[in-house]
């Protein structure tokens, strides 16, 4: 997926070379494809994976031109979003996809295809096949970048295709010490201090399409 979002974001910056009009004030839904992987240290016996959200992201996405002559506006999300990531033992072969999902507001900038946000999300479901308590989590900050590019334009509207990478400005639990739910299948290591440095902080890679309709 990293190798296409690569390719993708390509295509936005030669597209952005081109003169064209600004789109219209426009929304529609979208729906989206999104793989995580936790970047924090891990503690004992423990090895981060790869793992594919399972349920797809969607929501409602807004954009309001800021120029004529530029593809330069404003833009917002909405959306129910899922986070996942993979644990599993170094010395056995216990695996357990953690997942969270948030109820998302994503505030942004779109210039030529290419987007930057700030993605806010409150916790609304968590679980690794074993459901956790929504209140030990952490309101969600989440820095994202991404494009936004259009395969099909109309006088109605536009499908577009959707790639962003985000990163979790904010650890995913608020005393991951007290409350991390894989304690009791991966015992603590007496030689190794066990701090908030292992609060999960993933880095997500999303692929999906959109319809915005023209107003």
């Amino acid at each position: 997926m990293r190798k296409i979002i690569i390719i993708l974001f390509s295509i936005c910056l030669l597209q952005s070379s081109k003169a064209q009009l600004n789109y219209h004030l426009s929304a529609g839904p979208f729906l989206s494809a999104k793989a995580g992987y936790n970047t924090s240290y891990s503690p004992w016996e423990r090895k981060n994976l790869f793992a594919f959200n399972g349920l797809p992201d969607f929501g409602f996405s807004f954009y309001i031109p800021a120029s004529k002559e530029f593809k330069l506006g404003l833009m917002a999300d909405i959306s129910l979003s899922t986070y996942a990531y993979q644990v599993k033992g170094i010395s056995s072969d216990t695996k357990f996809t953690m997942k969270y999902s948030y109820f998302t507001l994503c505030p942004g900038f779109h210039y030529s295809g290419i987007y930057a946000g700030l993605n806010l999300g409150l916790p609304v479901f968590a679980d690794y096949g074993v459901k956790l308590e929504t209140s030990k989590l952490n309101i969600l900050a989440e820095v994202r970048l991404g494009g936004i590019l259009p395969i099909i334009e109309d006088e109605t509207g536009r499908v577009n295709i959707l790639f962003h990478c985000g990163y979790m400005l904010t650890g995913i639990y608020k005393d991951f010490v007290k409350d991390d739910p894989l304690l009791q299948h991966f015992p603590p290591d007496s030689s190794q201090n066990f701090t908030s440095e292992f609060n999960p902080h993933t880095i997500s890679f999303s692929l999906g399409l959109n319809y915005m309709f023209n107003f």
